[in-house]
């Protein structure tokens, strides 16, 4: 009787420890389902971390790309805005130089035309003096006379030795008788020079080539003003 009560209670024991076994098996298994879910969602927290990282980076760089391809654009057209001024200033300033140069040829061609103008009429009154046996100034009138214009260096006031030719009475220039017109007259610029007298024709002569020579300096400084002070 007892070893039948004992043959009945002894499996007991025996599922006891498997049903606890199974516990702690369900337990361990839950635990590790739970932790595997926390781990994936950390996982997927993670990666959606990275993502977004990622893509804020990405944006930040295209946004880095696109500012300095707008800084890019700005000096661009900055440049090119410079390059076509200073063109246009250019284009300008050489359109003005060209339109000086060609008045300032124009007054050249005038005070040519005039210069030979005078030498006609400077020929006929030559011929006029010499009929009517015209006046003659001698070397000391010579020498006084390209003092006066600043042509020969000034003697004082009490005056120095007459020159022996009026070659040494004005600056050394060398006379040169002019084709045409200017036949028989002496050349008068800068200073009178050549025989010992000069007539009124050769005054005049002088004045013209003087006078000539003033108009084209004046012409000149003043085309050259006129550049410069242009805005």
């Amino acid at each position: 009787m007892l070893e039948t009560i004992a043959g009945f209670l002894s499996p007991k024991p025996r599922l006891l420890a498997l049903a606890a076994g199974a516990a702690v098996l369900a337990v361990l298994l839950a635990v590790a389902g739970v932790r595997c879910v926390l781990l994936s969602a950390s996982l997927k927290a993670e990666q959606a971390a990275h993502a977004a990282t990622a893509e804020r980076g990405l944006r930040a760089l295209a946004e880095l790309r696109a500012e300095h391809a707008d800084e890019n654009t700005v000096r661009a057209l900055a440049v090119a805005d410079a390059e076509r001024t200073a063109r246009r200033k250019l284009e300008e300033e050489t359109a003005r130089a060209n339109t000086l140069a060609t008045e300032l040829m124009q007054t050249r061609t005038r005070l040519a035309d005039a210069r030979r103008e005078l030498s006609r009429r400077i020929a006929t009154h030559a011929a006029q003096d010499i009929a009517v046996a015209g006046p003659v100034f001698g070397p000391d009138f010579v020498r006084l006379y390209n003092e006066a214009i600043s042509l020969a260096p000034a003697t004082g006031a009490g005056g120095g030795p007459l020159p022996e030719d009026a070659a040494a009475a004005g600056t050394g220039a060398t006379a040169h008788a002019a084709p045409g017109a200017d036949a028989g007259l002496l050349r008068a610029a800068p200073g009178i020079a050549g025989a010992a007298t000069v007539s009124g024709a050769d005054i005049l002569a002088h004045i013209r080539d003087y006078g000539g020579r003033c108009q084209a300096l004046e012409a000149q400084v003043n085309a050259l003003i006129n550049f410069a002070e242009a805005p």
